[in-house]
């Protein structure tokens, strides 16, 4: 009897099985500063509101594997570098030689994180800029 009370007690406390957001850019922007974050403040879904939209950063709501994926499309003909970041630290590159106005990066990445982690994407050149209106996008998704 006593396991039964202790299991009733644990199967009402919320758990997040599932963490995934998906979100894009209002409007074009852009960086004013080199190695910026990019903001997607165009929340289309947030499950478990890991995912800060006044930051830019998605915090690791739990240890586990995420897998993450962006595009980029730039308005500007300049070479750019985009990083998706954890804790400060580069996970991933993507380039662009700007030989158009119209390039697109495009990123994929499967990464093992603990709770806490901080992700986010961020902008090597200052002055380059990024296209809104659901052209750019950024989204995670625990596995």
């Amino acid at each position: 009897y006593l396991i039964l009370c202790f299991w009733g007690f644990f199967s009402d406390l919320p758990i997040v099985k599932d963490t995934y957001f998906s979100v894009s850019k209002k409007q074009s922007t852009t960086l004013s500063a080199q190695n910026q974050k990019i903001i997607f403040d165009d929340v289309l879904v947030n499950r478990a509101n890991a995912y800060d939209k006044s930051t830019g950063v998605f915090t690791c709501p739990r240890r586990g594997d995420y897998k993450f994926s962006f595009t980029i499309l730039k308005t500007t003909s300049a070479k750019s570098h985009i990083f998706l970041m954890v804790n400060n630290n580069i996970q991933l590159v993507t380039y662009t030689p700007g030989r158009h106005i119209h390039e697109t990066h495009n990123g994929d990445i499967i990464l093992s994180l603990q709770k806490g982690d901080k992700v986010y994407l961020q902008g090597q050149e200052k002055g380059m800029g990024i296209h809104g209106v659901r052209y750019s996008m950024f989204s995670g998704m625990s596995l």
